[in-house]
């Protein structure tokens, strides 16, 4: 629910654009591998941002979109996986200067693993169909 009042609050499709000056700073500290998780983080972002603004296009009263809690959670799923991805990019990169063993292999495992689970994440997410989750948790939930 903290990331799509930005997309409510905008009237037109935001531009989005994650890139900044910095990143040539943090790409510089990062390996081969580390810079194609970068940019992979980069993507998904975006990915994640046109996901967020379709949704409120499909729903454009938030009241329709809160209760579909299956889609909520895979929201905030894949938006934690990237915000975790970039910490540990950054901190592989600030590591590499102290040289610290191994950041850059540590990162590469992280977000590895970290790109399946979005890609499951995703997919997910932009499914048409979902099981009714919401219809059984009321159902056992009312259960006396």
């Amino acid at each position: 629910m903290i990331i799509f009042p930005i997309f409510y609050q905008k009237n037109n499709d935001l531009n989005v654009n994650p890139v900044s000056e910095s990143q040539d700073a943090i790409l510089d500290s990062l390996s081969d591998r580390n810079k194609a998780h970068w940019h992979f983080l980069v993507e998904e972002s975006v990915s994640l941002a046109n996901i967020c603004q379709n949704l409120v296009k499909k729903y454009p009263n938030p009241g329709d979109l809160y209760p579909k809690e299956e889609k909520m959670i895979l929201t905030t799923q894949m938006a934690s996986e990237l915000m975790t991805i970039s910490l540990v990019l950054s901190k592989a990169a600030s590591l590499e200067a102290t040289l610290q063993p191994n950041p850059q292999d540590m990162a590469d495992i992280y977000c590895t693993a970290a790109k399946y689970r979005i890609s499951d994440l995703k997919n997910k997410l932009l499914a048409e169909e979902h099981p009714n989750y919401q219809g059984v948790f009321q159902d056992w939930l009312s259960i006396d």
